[in-house]
């Protein structure tokens, strides 16, 4: 029996590649359990327990980077979440604890360094956060999303690039099959928009200008706007018309994101981690718009990453007009050859065998 402790929360960034491990470890390595541990009342607490895999809970808070009340009151909970995690490792007598980042991580993989339990934690952006920066001092391995992160790392012998581990939905799909689905046809041009789960207010205002002279070319666009913008933006097509037009379809949420992926030529989105690791991994040409307020700037580090290999293009946000993003998506679109040496580029770019190259990195740590 092989038990593993799985620890990351905060952001889907974060939980995502966390249970794409955990599943790949239940489906690949016989007689084996996974245990996810993660904050209170959290995220990672829904979407493990949605997928299936059995929770502890251990209440965390992040330190506040001036000192203030607040920072001893945090220390003071971090403090009890590493014993309790300690706890919780001398119960459970895990053979590996592997985190993916957020604050749960730190404590969880901490105490099983102090446990001398082998430890792995896994680096989706190519600009480390601070948490796992921390754990790299002391975990046995890094398994990193980019492959020129190592060097971020106090102990860049411990790194290994595996990628980031994409959805098995995703990687099952192909875009004939996509469209059909979607009720999309075959011979149009189709532009995805989406600014992630929570939407992006930034890129909404900027498409609302581009829905006429897009949809007059005859470009299907499929956007994804946010449940919390999606009534306010249907009401300003309704009163624009641009209903009348078959080839714009308004979505609150990504759901069936596999279709929306590989369906699309050309994807118009932020530039997180783990939605790059998907837009490549399908080989799509993307407009990646990073947030220009994420920790480090990491997603514009992300997005630099791709590129600079020609599949992506990068447009900062304080740069994005209506003219210039049209500018984008129509030079990208309507130039075929263009378009396809860009889905070459971000193909080549994409991993995915990222799965089976940390289960590697797992059996050796083990040796099981």
């Amino acid at each position: 029996m092989m038990k593993v402790i799985m620890t990351g929360g905060g952001t889907g960034g974060h939980i995502y590649p966390a249970l794409a491990i955990a599943q790949g470890i239940l489906d690949n390595i016989p007689d084996s359990e996974v245990l996810y541990v993660g904050g209170k009342n959290s995220m990672e607490k829904e979407l493990a327990g949605k997928a299936g895999f059995p929770f502890y809970e251990i209440e965390v808070a992040p330190l506040p980077r001036k000192l203030s009340l607040q920072t001893l009151k945090n220390c003071h909970t971090a403090w009890k979440a590493v014993g309790k995690a300690r706890k919780l490792v001398k119960e459970y007598q895990p053979d590996l604890i592997i985190g993916t980042g957020g604050y749960v991580c730190g404590p969880m993989v901490l105490a099983g360094h102090l446990a001398k339990v082998p430890t792995m934690i896994h680096e989706q952006n190519a600009v480390p956060g601070k948490t796992n920066k921390l754990l790299g001092r002391m975990v046995d391995r890094v398994c990193l999303g980019f492959p020129n992160t190592a060097q971020c790392f106090p102990k860049p012998e411990r790194c290994v690039y595996t990628g980031l581990p994409v959805r098995k939905e995703i990687l099952a799909q192909n875009k004939a099959d996509s469209r059909k689905v979607l009720g999309l046809p075959l011979d149009k041009p189709v532009l995805l928009v989406t600014g992630g789960s929570q939407g992006a207010h930034a890129i909404n205002a900027v498409m609302e200008q581009l829905y006429n002279p897009l949809l007059a070319k005859g470009i299907e666009i499929r956007h994804i706007t946010g449940k919390r913008e999606y009534e306010k933006i249907q009401a300003f097509a309704d009163k624009k018309n641009f209903n009348d037009y078959p080839n714009l379809h308004l979505l609150a949420y990504g759901y069936h994101m596999e279709h929306c992926l590989t369906a699309c030529d050309l994807v118009v989105g932020r530039a997180g981690a783990s939605f790059i690791a998907e837009v490549t991994a399908v080989g799509r040409p993307s407009i990646l718009i990073p947030y220009p307020y994420a920790v480090y700037n990491h997603q514009e580090a992300n997005g630099r990453v791709v590129e600079k290999k020609g599949g992506a293009v990068v447009l900062l946000e304080k740069d994005m007009t209506a003219q210039r993003l049209e500018q984008e998506i129509c030079s990208l679109l309507l130039d075929k050859t263009r378009l396809a040496a860009m889905a070459e580029a971000a193909w080549q770019c994409g991993n995915r065998h990222a799965v089976e190259d940390i289960l590697k990195e797992i059996r050796q740590l083990v040796q099981k």
